[in-house]
C-alpha cells in the first residue's frame, strides 16, 4: 500500500470525489470548489493499491489552536477491516508531527464513531449538533505531544467563525431541502462556525400564511443563537445598505437589509445566503462595512480565509485617513465613552486612573489613539517601558465593530517596531480588550501566562545554539517568566534535535523579529515598483517617506503582492525575502533593496479567485488584481503573501546588490524572482553583525 499526498492536478482527486459521493450520506455535503482548494494545499492523503486503486482517503486542515482537523476519513467498502483507517491516520500523524494533535466531531450514531477510539482517538467532550433535531455529537482527539508554548497559548481560544444566516438558508435547514445549505451542518465545521440568527428573522417568519408552520419555525429559531448589537448601530447600518440596495421596496427586501445590518453591528463576518441580488452587491458591502456576503458552498471552501478575514482587515485600514499620535487630555469623556468596557463591568473611573496614570510619566509612559479621517477616536493603546526593558500594554482597545480587532493589531505592531530598540519583553497586561484580539496574539508571537500575555523580543540573526543561551541569559533577568522562556527553549531544543525545520520556523516566528540562521528555507530577491510598494507596505505614506529613514511598515504584518506566474524564479513558502525597489526618477531611493519580509504562501489561482481569497490583505481592487493577470477574471495570477515585514538597517544600492551577486556567481537584472544563498541573505541582514 503507498500512501500519496495529491494536488489539483492528480487523476485520483476524482476517484476522491466519487468516492465522497457514495458515501456523502455520512460524510455530508462538500463543494467541488472544496476538493480542488484542499488537494491545492496538500491536505488530501490517499491509499493507493498498485499504484492506480484508490483504496481510501483522509482529508484535513490546519485549525488554530495548532492542531489538525480531520474533515473525512473514508475507506473503499473493498478495504474495510483490514486495519486501513488505523494506517491513513497513522500516516498523516507523522506527516504533521509538527502540530499538537488531531482532532474531529462525529455524530453519536454513525458507524464511525465506533472506529475512532479503536485508532487511538480518546473521546474529549459531547455537545449538540447542528442538523435539526440537534444529534449529539463526541469530539475525538489524538494527541502528539506534551504540553509546549503552544498549549501555553490557549487551546481552547475561540476562533469560530460569526456567520449570520440569511432567512432563504434558515428555512433550508428547517425543511432540509437545499443540499448546498445542508452542507454547513457538517460534523467537522462545528468548532468553526457559530450560526446565528437576528431578531428580524422572526418578522420573516410572521409572513407565513400557515400558523403552525409559523410556530415551528419559532421553536427551530431558538435553538441557534441571537446575534446581539446596540440598536442605534443597527439604524446606523442601515442607513448605509439603503444606499447601496435602493430598491428595496418590498418588505422582504426590507427585511434584508436589517438581517445584514444586525449581522454588521453585531461583529459578524459573514452573511451566508443564497440571495442572488444580495451576492452581486458583494464588493460594495464589503468595501462600506467590512461584511462578507457568500454563498454556503462559498463559506465551506473559503473558511481559513474568512477566519483570517474577521481578524485582520488590512484593506480597509489601508483605506482609511489614519492619524496617530498621544491623546489629548481633554479627550477623556471621548475615551471613556468609547473604550470603557461596560459590559463587563469596568467603571469610567477605572479607566480613567489607567489612562491619566499613563499621561502622568511622559518620559516612559505612552498613551496613544488612532483616529479616522472625521477624528473620531478608533483605537488606543497604553503602555509603560521600565529599565529592564520590559513593555506593559496596560490598555489595547478597539472602538466596537468590525474593524476594531485590526485597530489594536495596527496599534501593538506600531508598539513594538518604535520600542523594538528598547525592549526584551512585551507584555499585555489589560484584562479587558476583547476575544477577538486574545485569538490574534499568537500570530504576534504572544504567549499566554497565568493572567498575562507575553511575547520575548530577539533581534538579530543567529544560530538556534546562540538563540538558546540568548534565552538563558534571559531568563535570569525575567525569572517570572519562567515558564514562557521554558516553553520556547523545550520547542527550540527539540527541533534542533529531530532536525524538525517547520517547529524551528514556528520558533522562529514566536521570537519575530529574530531570524535563526540555521533554519533551512530558501531566499529571494523580488523587484518591485515603487508604486507597488507605497500601497504594499503602507497605504498612508508617500512614497519619499516610504523609503526614507524613518520607514514605518506597523501596518504591514500580513500584506499579498499579485504578479504574473511566469518565470516564478522557484517563488515557494515559507521562505525569506528582500524586496528591491525599481528605478523611479520621482523617488530618489528607488534602485535600493529597502526591506525584508516573510514569505508564508505562494498561490496561483484565477484572478477573481485570488482577490475574493486575499481582499483582506491588499488596496488593489478586483479590477487591478484582474489587470495584474493578463485582463480577465478567469487569466492566472500568482499571490505571494507576506508578513514581518520591516526596513534593512543598511539599504544596498544597485552597484553593490550586483557585486554581491556576481561574488556568488549569480547574473541577473531582477526581471524575475530570484533565489539567493542564505549567507549572502544574513549578510545584507546584518551587515555589522
Amino acid at each position: 500500500m503507498k500512501f500519496e499526498i495529491i494536488d489539483e492536478h492528480s487523476p485520483f482527486l476524482g476517484k476522491v470525489q466519487e468516492l465522497w459521493r457514495a458515501h456523502s450520506k455520512w460524510l455530508g455535503f462538500f463543494p467541488e470548489g472544496a476538493f480542488t482548494d484542499y488537494a491545492s494545499h496538500g491536505q488530501i492523503l490517499c491509499a493507493l493499491e498498485g499504484g492506480n486503486t484508490l483504496a481510501g482517503y483522509v482529508s484535513w486542515r490546519a485549525s488554530p489552536g495548532h492542531k489538525i482537523s480531520v474533515v473525512h476519513l473514508c475507506i473503499n467498502q473493498g478495504y474495510r477491516s483490514k486495519g486501513l483507517a488505523k494506517r491513513l491516520i497513522a500516516e498523516l500523524s507523522s506527516r504533521t508531527s509538527q502540530y499538537r494533535g488531531m482532532g474531529l466531531w462525529c455524530r453519536n450514531d454513525y458507524p464511525a464513531s465506533k472506529v475512532w477510539p479503536r485508532i487511538g482517538f480518546v473521546a474529549r467532550q459531547e455537545k449538540c449538533g447542528k442538523s435539526k433535531d440537534g444529534d449529539p455529537l463526541t469530539y475525538w482527539w489524538m494527541d502528539y505531544r506534551n504540553d509546549d508554548l503552544f498549549t501555553l497559548t490557549s487551546e481552547e481560544q475561540s476562533t469560530t467563525l460569526s456567520a449570520v444566516i440569511d432567512a432563504n438558508v434558515f428555512f433550508d435547514l428547517f425543511k432540509v431541502t437545499n443540499a448546498e445549505t445542508e452542507g454547513l451542518r457538517a460534523d467537522w465545521l462545528l468548532d468553526e462556525i457559530r450560526l446565528l440568527v437576528t431578531p428580524e428573522l422572526y418578522n420573516e417568519i410572521i409572513r407565513s400564511p400557515d400558523i403552525i408552520n409559523r410556530e415551528s419555525c419559532r421553536q427551530y429559531a431558538q435553538k441557534f443563537e441571537e446575534i446581539v448589537a446596540k440598536k442605534e448601530e443597527v439604524d446606523a447600518y442601515v442607513n448605509i445598505l439603503e444606499t447601496i440596495l435602493p430598491s428595496a421596496t418590498r418588505s422582504q427586501d426590507r427585511s434584508d437589509i436589517r438581517q445584514i445590518a444586525w449581522a454588521i453591528a453585531g461583529n459578524a463576518t459573514s452573511f451566508i445566503t443564497r440571495d442572488d441580488y444580495l451576492l452581486g452587491k458583494y464588493d460594495e458591502i464589503y468595501k462600506k462595512t467590512g461584511l462578507a456576503i457568500v454563498r454556503p458552498s462559498e463559506l465551506i471552501v473559503q473558511i481559513d480565509a474568512l477566519i483570517r478575514e474577521g481578524q485582520y482587515q488590512r484593506d480597509r485600514l489601508a483605506g482609511t485617513s489614519l492619524h496617530y499620535g498621544r491623546d489629548q487630555a481633554h479627550d477623556e469623556d471621548e475615551l471613556a465613552a468609547t473604550f470603557q468596557d461596560t459590559d463587563r463591568g469596568e467603571r469610567k473611573a477605572e479607566f480613567l486612573h489607567i489612562v491619566r496614570t499613563l499621561r502622568a510619566s511622559p518620559g516612559n509612559c505612552y498613551c496613544l489613539t488612532v483616529r479616522d479621517e472625521n477624528n473620531e477616536p478608533l483605537g488606543i493603546l497604553g503602555y509603560s517601558i521600565n529599565t529592564n526593558g520590559v513593555l506593559d500594554i496596560q490598555l489595547a482597545r478597539g472602538r466596537r465593530g468590525l474593524l476594531s480587532s485590526s485597530v489594536v493589531r495596527y496599534l501593538l505592531a506600531k508598539a513594538l517596531i518604535k520600542e523594538l530598540r528598547h525592549i526584551q519583553i512585551c507584555l499585555l497586561s489589560d484584562k479587558l480588550f476583547s476575544d477577538s484580539i486574545a485569538v490574534q496574539l499568537p500570530q504576534l508571537g504572544f504567549i499566554q501566562s497565568e493572567n498575562v500575555w507575553v511575547k520575548v523580543i530577539l533581534q538579530g540573526g543567529y544560530s538556534s545554539r546562540q538563540v538558546d543561551g540568548m534565552l538563558a541569559n534571559l531568563l535570569v533577568k525575567h525569572s517570572n517568566f519562567h515558564s514562557v522562556f521554558a516553553s520556547l527553549r523545550l520547542d527550540l531544543d527539540q527541533s534542533v534535535r529531530t532536525s524538525d525545520q517547520v517547529m524551528l520556523c514556528l520558533v522562529e516566528r514566536m521570537l519575530w523579529p529574530l531570524e535563526i540562521t540555521d533554519l533551512n528555507i530558501p531566499a529571494f530577491i523580488i523587484a518591485i515598483q515603487p508604486s507597488f510598494a507605497q500601497h504594499l507596505f503602507d497605504g498612508e505614506i508617500a512614497a519619499s517617506d516610504l523609503f526614507g529613514a524613518d520607514v514605518n511598515l506597523a501596518l504591514n504584518q500580513e500584506a499579498v503582492y499579485y504578479r504574473s506566474p511566469k518565470n516564478d524564479g522557484g517563488l515557494t513558502a515559507p521562505a525569506r525575502l528582500l524586496w528591491y525597489v525599481s528605478q523611479n526618477k520621482r523617488v530618489p531611493q528607488s534602485e535600493q533593496l529597502r526591506a525584508c519580509s516573510r514569505l508564508e504562501e505562494v498561490s496561483i489561482d484565477p484572478a477573481k479567485e485570488a482577490y475574493r481569497q486575499f481582499r483582506r490583505l491588499g488596496v488593489f481592487d478586483r479590477n487591478r488584481v484582474i489587470e495584474i493577470a493578463g485582463g480577465t477574471p478567469s487569466s492566472m495570477v500568482m499571490a505571494l503573501r507576506f508578513s514581518g515585514t520591516l526596513p534593512l538597517e543598511s539599504p544596498v544600492s544597485w552597484s553593490s546588490l550586483q557585486n554581491m551577486l556576481k561574488d556568488n556567481n549569480i547574473r541577473s537584472q531582477l526581471q524575475s524572482p530570484v533565489r539567493i544563498p542564505s549567507k549572502l541573505y544574513f549578510q545584507i541582514r546584518y551587515p555589522n553583525q
